[in-house]
């Protein structure tokens, strides 16, 4: 990775938006990094090809395009604080598993 792109909680949210199919803003309010930051990250090491070999090298599978239906699971929409709380469960147990 470049000097420069070596954030590990920036890191962290673009993995998981590339494995998990989130959206920029719900990886974003997740990750607590902002969606212009993230996107201009993933956007850097998609160019340097820095993304790709790391996630060959971590051995991680991008999410297809239809991981999640349009408008999310029948209760995404009718708890929203049920959703954020297993999303958010999601990111911490992904960050646990990229420190070891």
């Amino acid at each position: 990775m470049p000097p420069s792109k070596r954030d590990p909680v920036v890191i962290a949210a673009v993995l998981y938006r590339q494995v998990s199919g989130e959206g920029l803003r719900d990886t974003a309010a997740l990750s607590g990094v902002s969606r212009s930051k993230l996107d201009e990250w993933r956007r850097a090491l998609e160019a340097d090809g820095s993304l790709r070999q790391v996630m060959e090298a971590l051995k991680l599978k991008p999410a297809g395009s239809q991981v999640r239906p349009s408008g999310g699971p029948a209760w995404y929409a009718d708890d929203a604080t049920l959703s954020a709380q297993i999303r958010q469960i999601r990111l911490d147990a992904f960050r646990q598993a990229l420190r070891g």
